[in-house]
């Protein structure tokens, strides 16, 4: 039989691969390969067709018939069919399987855990043998070490320890040892010998008397065979034979040898030497001895004196090979002259070549062709020191080169001289600062540069810049000095004006030549006299001008017969698409056919719709309305605002041409409340009233807005809180302060000519509702609103209505009567969302608390609705069919852990929120801005970014820890401890019991605080609204807590916080300064008896947190803000030092553990300091070999992060090639996923990975501090600029990496303003304009518009509740 739905013995297991297309990509694998004919493909969410759109043959990867584009969304879901048969026979669960009952298994078994309650038997290996592990961590037993239940036999026994003496070993590891340990102790007995009595070895002294000894020790066992000194002197052949009685001295002067010889009968045929003089009388003649070998050596090792030659000359031979001197070649211990004396030098060294008077001289040095000669100067030997400073030749290229500093600074070849590319020259200075500097001689003198040509009719010209005194019309001005004529050609004054054929300028351009004559067109052809304010050509035919009055005349035409400011002689034409049009002639104007009637022959019909406008030159036509150039401002007192543009409807606006059959088509125009058109304008700008009447519609075709059509009343006494439109249909929610008859959703379906509203006890419906007609009542009569029924149309979760979005969906049912699709209506309420479907039906959906507001729908009809439950927002989306919270792309944000003014979310339903995709903005105290999705009660992969009018705080990753150096105020901060006595080394002075607390006793122990019996106190100075922060750590036997406020008891002595009773810990807090004096109390928080231990108590300057934390870094010594670039809201932090830097103490819920983390900041700097040069360090100070984590750039210039682990460290660095200290601002950003992916990028690019598992990174003694390496203080501080610094527990992707860079960047350049526009906060309203893409933030200071992170324009009109923006067209209340 068959069965209804799948069979039983068939299932599926669904995989999906989901990947990111490259451009024209086409094919696509799947992670685990598919079953023919079990695949589904979708293309950015839509679901492709086999056969049609792609072809899946292969079983491992799909092909698509189109290449996708680059970004596009893959989704690849496979199904892999299962079913009963995947099962196995009885021989095949036999083979795979052990049978408990008994078996016998090969191989290698694993367990996880194994418990033996019996017996084990193993049928290899050897009887006896110990079962041990071997390399393979495989159980073998061997011969090698066996025990039999009674003995451990080890034939081979390497043991680790020492066997002791009393297990027959030495206890000694080494020979020498090994028989210390045996012997007798030897302590006090030196020289003596080991002797035995039979039984124990004993030392014993040596004792020989004279009598133990006869006869002599012969020669060859080491004595002398004889018994007297000479006798042995003899035995030993000291004496010779011929002096027998022997002599007992060997020193004196030899005065002469016997012997034949020419000397003296000396015979020299081997080494002649002396310790001492050796003089020869006479002439010692060698000449007998020049054959070779004559002497094997001659030396001496005193001095050699010869009697003749040239003092200081340096000995040389002559070209008779004989040693010489002379005064060519000196030198005399110092100095080395060639050709000359020495005439003294600079330095202390000297080599003197030629002589003063001499006409030769010179130093030559000989190469090849292709060789190179150099001339150096060295300060050491190493790198480039033996050539600091150097002259070379190249001979192959025949180039000249200087050297400076190690490298080549100028080189002069045949033809030209130049320098290096980093070399500045200077001529009259002796810093330039540009490539080419020309100093001024004097304050009266003049920097000239002269150019000059040769020939019959050459001239000489020069650029020159003046002194301050120089002579009038060249102080301080740069001029074009004509010197053959003598006469001043150009000149640009200190002022910035500009003269040409003159040495003065008194306006931005000044000319002066040959009839006054500007030549604007380089072909030579026109011209402007400037003298008659006319443009000619050289015929002299005019072709503009300008009148005294002010009038522009185009062409010939002189003449103006009505008053005109622009007076054209011609015709005016338009190009559109590349065809000419005519726009207008006089010709064609009037109110004949085919001719263009003016307004005052139009009246209500001056504006048409923008399809009817057709600019007409023969063919074609215009027919979309630039929006953008219409503007206008709205004297309403309005609570919303909306611009409903017709041409996003489902039949683009058609609709408006098929109502003519509505009563409010046909009511009377031009009154109060109907202005003079009929059809709906094609732009709508619909505008909610908080006062009579509630609705108004005006005109948005037309540029001045006039009345289209209002409404007094939708609802009885509650306002209409917002409003939205799409396919006729203007939808509305009424808000009250709870459920109520007044409340609920009210409609206006102007194609059914319908209005209804939804209510607590029914809905009110009305049939031509708009005018009432059959009834004696109009729309804007009170009684209008009492007629209706009890049956309510939608059943909405609440009628307590906050706020609504609507969208049409794909694939909406069309409603018979309007033959448009259904829209889909979303609708905040006091107990969750209410979607009011395209089918009719409606789905509450409920969540912790009231839905406040709505972010509407975005290009995925997905939408967001804002929740408040006490301390937790909370932004939940829902996406179609709208049937539940997807609550995996949920967020939340808990208010509970803020501590401070700083953080900006706190959003009421009367806060404005806007959304799309991937991107929500919340408009509370400030704007908030999250990006990405996150993950519900797990806020690690969202990332949002707060603006205020006086910070950005840049992009936060998820658990952001700290959001610092994003400040807007250029000043030097001067961080000093406020603090007396905070570390308690040795007294409590500086600290006083807290008023009222009598019994409070306060002591020293170890270093700490202890408070006992109530509070201490310290005051210390402050500047009323600076931020600072206080530090300290508790370290609590009893529990402890503090106060801080501005006065010393009483309610101003907790004015700024009170915490509460705190346990052992450090804490950190950010106050701002509301008084000139604060007090800090300590307290043993329960008093009485108790007591509690203080310690490291700080109060600083503070470099605030933005993040949710407000845990601000101290200010230690001087730091620098300056803008970022010039104009530039955000500032750079600089002047970091050992002494100078931010700083935070340990924090505990910033440490890492085994976790993942983020640190991402921006960079600027020029140094090359040779040292690590550190910007971020999470570690012990002063400490190495603590766990953290740091940012340096290293001595080689390089950036990289690193890791102190646990289990080990961890490095990740730039690759070379890549120059960052380049002046320019960068990004860099280091993160840790895992524990062991660690990414490095820059500038939004992943450069470098390392994958070493650290271990926890947990430092119970770390501290944070920014500008410096606090490891040790080795000046390992940054040498530059820092900026939008901030630590995360979170580590953000690729993807959002590339977006933190790509909108953070425009906040570096020059002007960029990075904040709200004024001096407000409070977010008044929001619109986003999804055509140009700006965001539209509304305060009382003005709206500011933003592209990105990045402030674009502002007005200064304060905007009260509404701002709506579509397609360039701006509409605020």
């Amino acid at each position: 039989m068959s069965y209804i739905g799948n069979s039983p013995g068939v299932a599926s297991q669904r995989v999906t691969t989901t990947l990111t297309a490259t451009a024209a990509q086409t094919q696509f694998t799947t992670q685990s390969g598919y079953v023919l004919g079990y695949v589904d493909v979708y293309l950015n969410g839509a679901k492709l067709v086999n056969g049609s759109d792609f072809e899946a043959i292969t079983g491992t990867y799909i092909t698509l018939f189109s290449g996708a584009l680059a970004g596009d969304i893959v989704e690849l879901i496979s199904y892999v069919p299962r079913g009963l048969s995947d099962g196995y026979t009885k021989a095949e669960a036999d083979a795979k399987f052990l049978d408990v009952g008994g078996d016998t298994a090969t191989g290698n078994l694993s367990f996880a855990t194994a418990t033996l309650s019996g017996d084990l038997t193993l049928n290899g290996s050897t009887a006896n043998g110990v079962a041990y592990l071997n390399g393979s961590k495989v159980v073998v037993a061997g011969s090698a070490l066996t025990f039999n239940g009674t003995v451990l036999a080890a034939p081979t026994l390497n043991l680790t320890n020492a066997l002791g003496i009393a297990y027959g070993g030495t206890g000694q590891t080494t020979a020498n040892a090994a028989l210390n340990a045996l012997l007798p102790a030897q302590t006090g007995n030196a020289t003596k010998y080991l002797q035995t009595d039979g039984s124990n070895a004993t030392w014993d002294a040596i004792s020989i008397s004279t009598a133990d000894i006869t006869g002599t020790l012969p020669i060859a066992n080491g004595g002398t065979g004889a018994t007297t000194a000479a006798g042995a002197l003899t035995s030993l052949g000291a004496y010779a034979a011929s002096n027998p009685s022997g002599y007992t001295t060997n020193t004196g002067t030899v005065t002469s040898v016997g012997g034949t010889g020419t000397v003296n009968g000396l015979t020299l045929t081997g080494t002649v030497s002396t310790s001492g003089n050796l003089t020869l009388g006479g002439t010692l003649d060698l000449s007998a001895y020049s054959a070779a070998g004559a002497f094997s050596t001659l030396s001496a090792s005193g001095a050699v004196t010869l009697s003749g030659g040239t003092a200081n000359g340096v000995p040389y031979l002559n070209g008779s090979k004989v040693v010489t001197t002379g005064s060519a070649l000196t030198f005399d211990g110092t100095n080395l002259g060639v050709g000359s004396a020495s005439y003294g030098n600079a330095g202390s060294i000297n080599v003197s070549v030629g002589a003063p008077a001499s006409t030769i001289g010179g130093l030559q040095l000989w190469s090849t062709t292709t060789g190179n000669h150099y001339v150096q100067f060295g300060d050491g030997t190493t790198g480039s020191d033996p050539y600091r400073g150097a002259i070379g030749y190249n001979h192959n290229a025949d180039n000249l080169v200087f050297y400076s500093a190690g490298v080549i600074g100028m080189t002069l070849t045949g033809s030209y001289l130049y320098t290096g590319s980093s070399i500045s020259v200077g001529i009259g200075t002796s810093n330039p600062t540009a490539q080419l500097e020309i100093g001024r001689i004097s304050t009266s003198g003049y920097s000239t540069l002269r150019l000059s040509n040769s020939g019959t009719s050459g001239r000489t010209y020069e650029i020159g810049l003046g002194g301050n005194t120089a002579a009038a019309g060249y102080a301080n001005n740069l001029y074009f000095y004509d010197s053959t004529a003598a006469v001043n050609r150009m000149v640009l004054t200190s002022a910035g004006n500009l003269g040409v054929g003159t040495g003065t300028a008194d306006a931005r351009l000044t000319v002066i030549g040959p009839a006054a004559k500007l030549y604007v067109d380089l072909s030579g052809d026109n011209y402007y006299d400037a003298a008659n304010h006319v443009f000619r050509n050289f015929a002299g035919t005019t072709r503009a001008s300008i009148s005294s009055d002010g009038n522009f005349f185009i062409s010939s035409a002189t003449t103006n017969t009505n008053s005109s400011k622009l007076v054209v002689n011609g015709t005016i034409s338009q190009t559109v698409n590349s065809t000419q049009y005519l726009v207008v002639d006089q010709s064609d104007v009037g109110t004949a056919p085919n001719q263009i009637p003016l307004n005052q022959y139009l009246g209500s019909m001056a504006f048409q719709d923008r399809e009817n406008v057709n600019f007409s030159g023969g063919t074609g036509a215009l027919s979309s309305l630039d929006i953008a150039a219409i503007s206008a401002q709205l004297n309403v007192n309005a609570t919303s605002v909306f611009v409903y543009d017709t041409s996003r409807d489902s039949d683009g606006g058609a609709w408006r041409k098929r109502t003519q059959h509505t009563s409010w088509y046909n009511e009377t125009l031009n009154t109060a409340t109907r202005g003079a058109r009929r059809d709906f304008p094609a732009v709508a700008v619909i505008v909610v009233n908080s006062s009579l009447p509630q609705l108004t519609i005006y005109d948005g075709d037309s540029p001045d807005m006039p009345l289209w059509i209002s409404y007094k009343y939708l609802s009885w006494d509650s306002p209409i809180r917002k409003v939205s439109a799409v396919n006729g249909i203007i939808a509305g929610v009424i808000f009250g302060a709870s459920d109520y008859s007044g409340n609920g959703l009210v409609l206006l379906d102007f194609i059914k000519d319908r209005q209804s509203r939804n209510y607590i006890a029914g809905y009110y419906i009305y049939k031509n509702g708009f005018v009432n007609e059959l009834l004696s009542t109009t729309r804007n009569d009170d009684a209008y609103l009492a007629i209706g029924s009890n049956v309510r149309e939608y059943t909405l979760s609440s009628y307590n209505t906050n706020d609504l979005a609507m969208t049409v969906l794909p694939n909406a049912p069309i409603d018979p009567a309007t033959g448009l699709p259904v829209p889909t209506i979303a609708v905040a309420t006091a107990n969750g969302v209410s979607v009011i479907k395209d089918n009719g039906t409606v789905t509450n959906l409920t969540w912790s608390g009231a839905a406040l507001r709505l972010s509407g729908f975005n290009s995925d009809n997905a939408f967001c609705a804002i929740y408040n439950n006490g301390n937790t927002i909370y932004n939940v989306k829902y996406k179609p069919p709208y049937n539940t919270q997807d609550t995996s792309e949920n967020y939340y944000y808990n208010l509970a852990v803020a501590q401070g003014p700083s953080l900006p979310w706190n959003p009421t339903n009367e806060k404005p929120l806007w959304g799309r995709k991937n991107e929500y903005v919340i408009g509370t105290t400030g704007v908030l801005r999250y990006l990405g999705e996150g993950i519900d009660g797990v806020p690690a992969t969202r990332t949002y970014n707060v603006q205020t009018s006086t910070y950005n705080s840049g992009y936060m990753v998820g658990d952001i820890k700290g959001a610092w150096l994003s400040d807007t105020t250029q000043e030097t901060v001067i961080g000093t401890e406020l603090i007396t006595n905070g570390t308690f080394d040795s007294s409590t002075t500086g600290w006083s019991t807290y008023p009222g607390y009598t019994s409070t006793v306060l002591s020293i122990d170890t270093n700490r605080l202890k408070v006992f019996g109530g509070g201490a106190q310290q005051s210390f100075s402050t500047v009323i609204g600076k931020k600072y922060v206080l530090s300290y750590t508790l370290t609590a036997f009893n529990p402890g807590g503090v106060y801080l406020g501005t006065e010393s008891s009483g309610v101003g002595g907790f004015s700024y916080f009170s915490t509460g009773s705190q346990g052992t810990g450090t804490y950190i807090y950010t106050f701002t300064a509301t008084s000139t004096t604060a007090y800090l109390g300590l307290f043993a928080w329960n008093a009485g008896s108790e007591y509690a231990f203080y310690d490291n108590v700080s109060v600083r300057l503070a470099d605030i947190d933005r993040s949710p934390n407000y845990k601000g870094l101290q200010v230690f010594g001087t730091i620098t803000k300056t803008p970022v670039a010039t104009g530039a809201d955000l500032v750079a932090y600089s002047g970091f030092t050992d002494n100078d830097y931010l700083h935070q103490d340990y924090n505990s819920a910033s440490d890492i553990g085994t976790g993942n983390f983020s640190v991402s900041g921006w960079f600027r700097t020029t140094d090359a300091t040779a040292v690590y040069r550190g910007m971020f360090y999470k570690n012990t100070l002063g400490a190495p070999g603590g766990k953290g984590i740091q940012i340096l750039m290293d001595s080689s210039n390089k950036v990289y992060g690193y890791i102190y682990g646990t289990a080990m460290d961890a490095d990740v660095v730039q690759p070379s090639g890549l120059t960052l200290n380049d002046g320019v601002w960068h990004q860099v950003v280091f993160t840790s996923s895992n524990n062991n992916y660690h990414a490095l990028y820059i500038d939004g690019k992943l450069l470098a990975t390392n994958n070493n598992t650290v271990g926890s990174l947990t430092n119970t003694a770390a501290i944070t501090a920014v500008g410096t390496y606090k490891m040790s203080n080795a000046s390992y501080y940054w040498r530059g600029d820092l900026a939008l610094w901030r630590f995360s527990l979170s580590a953000p992707t690729a993807d959002q990496v590339a977006k933190m860079y790509n909108d953070e960047k425009y906040l570096f350049q020059p002007n960029a303003k990075a904040t709200l526009y004024g001096t407000s906060d409070a977010v008044t309203a929001l619109a986003y304009d999804t055509d140009t893409q700006l965001l539209h933030v509304g305060t009382s200071s003005g709206r500011s518009v933003f592209d990105g992170l990045r402030r674009v324009d502002n007005t200064t009109t304060a905007v009260a509740t509404a701002i709506s923006a579509v397609d360039g067209l701006v509409v605020e209340n």
